[in-house]
């Protein structure tokens, strides 16, 4: 046989082999493991899953194929990876919009109870999500150290407590392992996470990912020598760890691939020179927290060493000197927040250098003054996020407010900007936040917004009427995008010199949540449609010149938790429903109002009403006035009747005491309808009087 044919030949071996070994394993993958089965069965049993998240984990269904989180090899049928988060998490540190009903629902998705030692029987898992469930302050399972397979552990805010075990040492594999210790702010000190030392973490040399966020770390005295050792460590979250003081000396320094760093609210003023000289020599960085330690003095220049920084946070510290001209210059920098400090001077034209900013957040600085330097209209291409509001700046907002084109957010407020608001706003199609109360803002509003979904100009001198096409807030108006999905729906006006009446239009902004317009010159009648804005949390009209009386309408809005309609010309009953009622008296003080939650009765102040809105009332859906108006025409009528027999009863004595006894009974039995006929009872009382003079008469 030659060489060529034995070549042939082994060819042929491997790949009836190879064909062998894939059907083998196809029919190896026809369902899940058994025993793997079982054991996720058991560990379910011990799990409380109030909203039935884990249905699909049954004992007829293949747990590789039907139950949901569960992943298996293609091959071998083992269970891989268990994505068990709660599917509505919420991010307390980003997420500043939730709601009660957000709360609420991410609350009963949480899976709790106990971990069931069963997991060990999954010896291929390499994966386990347990994250943004509530585990009641259980300690983290010590058999965790036992499963050598994982690779990936992320038991972030789930109600864990205790010490972390050790034993999570032996885990060698592990590259991702968040501990992020902060769950829920209302039961975050009845499980909190702590430990003795970090010494354990030697054992993982692979890691790349570590987060033990709002973790105590007080008495993890070797906390830098430790997490120093990781030439893989990528990315280093150790906020609010109460981080104590480190030695004043490194040995090593082997953090060469480190590109996020967060070291934020862990009061690090007393051993600032130390760890400023450590992230100074992290060269690798690319985002930087180094927010709420107490930092003073003048902003370091040794950062100016980190040239890749995308991302600084410097807020909530006690800088105290002018914003550096080099920090203008890192022209890669596309976040920068310097909230909340001290820092003092003007912002410098230099600001204009820095080509990539995305978000730049100045806010909360009170000797910050001057103007807001035109060359920011240099970086207007890229950014999308401005605040400079809470400092001292002036001047006028110009039209070069058009050229921010990707501008989202933008917050001027409490400062002294004076002059109009430019019409280019409205060209601003991205933006969506726009805030400049507190000002000194005037003239008239413009006829558009663009596409704001908050919009808050209060506290100016602002006059002139509401745009007639304010229902142009398409984004209110209509269902918004992902982009503003958690952005409060709100347009807040108050505290103007706004006047005219509150347009039609208005009513169309349905997914609007809050509407102020109090403290301004409004007049007319308060927009009959308003019950269609179903949304509604908030709406406060008070203190302003509006009339007629309230539409019944607005008892639609079931989701309304605050209502001011104070100090107005209103008129007529309140309406009548649950929630309208209430609400305190204080909302409907300063008005000709009655009903309940007011204790003026309606049938005292009918008189008071004023007739040029009856007619107009009448019309009025649903305004409930209808009967009442009924009974006002009887009335008229009635009287109208009477006054036929006037003559008679003025000139005979007899006739008037026959019709004194038929008015009589007539009058007992009219007080049967008290309760239905008010307008009645009080004209027929003033008729009796009349005729009673009438008697008196001498003929």
């Amino acid at each position: 046989m030659n060489t060529s044919t034995s070549i042939k030949i082994l060819v042929l071996v491997i790949f009836t082999l190879a064909t062998l070994n894939i059907s083998l394993s196809s029919n190896g993958s026809s369902g899940c493991i058994e025993s793997e089965k079982q054991a996720l069965l058991l560990f379910k049993q011990h799990l409380l899953d109030p909203t039935n998240r884990l249905a699909s984990w049954v004992e007829h269904e293949d747990c590789c194929r039907r139950w949901v989180g569960v992943v298996c090899d293609n091959v071998t049928g083992h269970v891989l990876e268990l994505h068990l988060q709660n599917p509505t998490n919420l991010d307390w540190d980003y997420d500043d919009n939730w709601n009660r009903d957000d709360y609420e629902a991410y609350k009963r998705s949480r899976l709790g109870g106990k971990i069931n030692h069963s997991l060990l029987s999954l010896t291929h898992l390499s994966y386990l999500d347990l994250s943004y469930n509530y585990f009641g302050g259980i300690p983290i399972p010590h058999f965790f150290g036992s499963m050598l397979s994982l690779r990936y552990l992320n038991l972030s805010r789930a109600g864990f407590g205790g010490l972390i075990p050790q034993q999570l040492g032996n885990l060698s594999n592990m590259h991702y392992l968040n501990l992020d210790g902060y769950f829920d702010f209302y039961d975050y000190y009845n499980a909190r996470l702590d430990i003795e030392n970090l010494g354990w973490l030697a054992g993982m040399s692979q890691l790349k990912y570590l987060d033990m966020s709002f973790v105590d770390l007080s008495m993890a005295l070797d906390w830098l020598q430790t997490v120093n050792m990781f030439p893989s460590l990528k990315e280093l979250h150790l906020s609010y760890c109460h981080l104590p003081p480190p030695p004043s000396t490194l040995l090593s320094r082997n953090l060469s691939s480190l590109a996020i760093l967060n070291l934020g609210r862990n009061d690090l003023q007393n051993t600032s020179h130390v760890i400023m000289r450590w992230v100074f020599s992290l060269k690798t960085l690319v985002s930087l927290d180094l927010s709420y330690n107490d930092f003073e003095g003048p902003i370091p220049n040794g950062l100016q060493n980190l040239t890749s920084l995308r991302h600084l946070d410097l807020s909530f510290n006690q800088f105290n000197s002018s914003i550096p001209d080099w920090l203008y210059g890192f022209s890669p920098l596309e976040f920068l927040n310097l909230r909340g400090n001290y820092l003092q001077g003007q912002i410098s034209s230099a600001i204009g250098n820095m080509t990539s900013a995305i978000s730049l957040d100045f806010t909360l600085n009170d000797e910050l003054e001057g103007g807001i330097p035109k060359s920011l209209g240099s970086i207007s291409h890229g950014l999308e996020c401005l605040d400079l509001s809470s400092s001292q700046l002036f001047g006028q907002l110009t039209g070069h407010l058009g050229y921010f084109k990707n501008l989202r957010q933008l917050y001027l407020s409490n400062n002294s900007i004076g002059g109009s608001i430019p019409e280019s706003l409205g060209e601003l199609s991205m933006l969506r936040v726009l805030h400049i109360f507190d000002n000194k803002l005037q003239g008239n509003l413009p006829e558009s917004f663009g596409q704001l979904v908050n919009l808050d100009l209060s506290q100016n001198n602002l006059s002139g009427s509401l745009p007639k096409c304010i229902h142009n807030f398409s984004v209110m108006a209509t269902q918004y995008d992902s982009t503003t999905l958690r952005l409060v729906r709100s347009i807040d006006l108050s505290d103007n010199n706004l006047s005219g009446e509150i347009p039609e239009g208005v009513v169309k902004l349905q997914c609007l949540l809050s509407l102020n317009l109090s403290h301004n010159h409004f007049s007319g009648r308060i927009p009959k449609g308003i019950g269609a804005m179903k949304l509604l949390e908030g709406l406060d009209l008070s203190d302003n010149q509006l009339s007629g009386s309230i539409p019944q309408s607005i008892s639609n809005l079931t989701f309304l938790s605050y209502l001011d309609l104070s100090n107005n010309d209103l008129i007529g009953k309140i309406p009548s429903s649950t929630q309208i009622s209430g609400f305190p008296a204080s909302s409907f003080i300063g008005n000709q109002l009655c009903g309940p939650p007011l204790t003026q009765n309606c049938s005292a102040a009918n008189g008071e009403i004023d007739p040029s809105m009856r007619n107009e009332d009448r019309g009025d859906d649903g305004d409930g006035d209808e009967v009442d108006w009924f009974y006002v025409a009887m009335a008229i009528g009635f009287g109208t009747g009477f006054g036929a027999f006037l003559l008679p009863l003025m000139v005979s004595r007899r006739w008037s005491g026959i019709y004194f006894q038929f008015l009589d009974r007539m009058w007992t039995r009219l007080l049967l309808l008290h309760a239905k006929a008010n307008l009645i009872s009080c004209s027929l009382a003033a008729l009796k009087q009349f005729l009673q003079n009438i008697s008196f008469f001498p003929f």
